[in-house]
């Protein structure tokens, strides 16, 4: 992109929105679906959300190393 070229601001917009609903969306089925969950597996809510925060901080983990750990890691991910 120019100098001179205005950045696709309602592109970044719409994007940026639809992230927000996915990972909203997301997250609210998890809390409707972990009571079953930890009825079917026959562990406590607790855990079944604890399981949720250590999956969470696993994915992670890969792109703290570096930047270059992070573009790699988006790249095989996408």
């Amino acid at each position: 992109m120019t100098s001179t070229e205005r950045p696709p601001v309602a592109a970044i917009a719409a994007l940026g929105l639809t992230q927000i609903i996915g990972y909203g969306s997301l997250y609210y089925s998890f809390s409707i679906l972990a009571p079953d969950m930890a009825r079917d597996l026959g562990w406590s809510s607790e855990w079944i959300f604890g399981a949720l925060s250590a999956a969470l901080r696993s994915a992670v983990l890969p792109h703290l190393s570096s930047a270059r750990g992070s573009i790699a890691s988006a790249q095989a991910g996408s």
